[in-house]
């Protein structure tokens, strides 16, 4: 599993390796939300930092030309009402090695 720590914040690949129908990406600590709001779209009018706690939105998720990668589901758990204390942001996209790989990729730029 790929883990990459930012200041204080975590990105990693929750899920198993491998084929899958649906693959999870955490992001958890202080940057969390904005890290996930440069690449994740939730739909309708909200963007990512106005969605409320322990909500889930359908979103495109965007590669790293901004170009549309996945659609997916993203839940948003604002600390301390979250299993790690932090904020966390849990980005679900279809399973799959190549973009669940790039999702995470997204995540750590």
């Amino acid at each position: 599993m790929s883990t990459h720590l930012f200041d204080s914040t975590v990105a990693a690949i929750s899920t198993a390796r491998g084929k899958g129908g649906i693959a999870v990406i955490r992001v958890s600590g202080d940057d969390a939300i904005p890290i996930c709001e440069a690449f994740v779209r939730p739909h309708g009018e909200k963007p990512l930092s106005a969605l409320a706690a322990n909500t889930a939105a359908v979103a495109t998720i965007l590669g790293d030309r901004n170009e549309p990668l996945d659609e997916g589901v993203v839940t948003v758990f604002r600390a301390p009402r979250s299993y790690t204390g932090e904020d966390v942001v849990e980005i679900s996209c279809h399973g799959g090695v190549l973009l669940t790989e790039a999702v995470l990729s997204r995540a750590l730029a």
